[in-house]
């Protein structure tokens, strides 16, 4: 599920911005949060990519990591115009 949503400065676009994932049938819940909340991308298409970092638990044990998240399809079908 979203725990958190970042509106982008220079589109307006609201993206999600940080998850709770939880596996029950491999006891993991982490907590996903992007390293810094501005990583959209103004290309010929409009997306948001970046680094993630994750921390929770799996059976019982603290876990952490790192990841890499991307997003399409918020900004609508139009294409990016400068």
């Amino acid at each position: 599920s979203v725990r958190e949503e970042w509106t982008s400065p220079s589109t307006g676009i609201t993206y999600p911005s940080g998850w709770d994932v939880n596996v029950p049938g491999q006891d993991l819940a982490l907590i996903v949060t992007p390293v810094v909340a501005d990583q959209e991308m103004l290309v010929s298409f409009i997306y948001w990519e970046g680094a993630v970092h994750a921390e929770g638990t799996m059976a019982g044990t603290p876990v952490t990591g790192r990841g890499y998240v991307e997003l399409t399809g918020y900004g609508g079908s139009g294409g990016y115009q400068r």
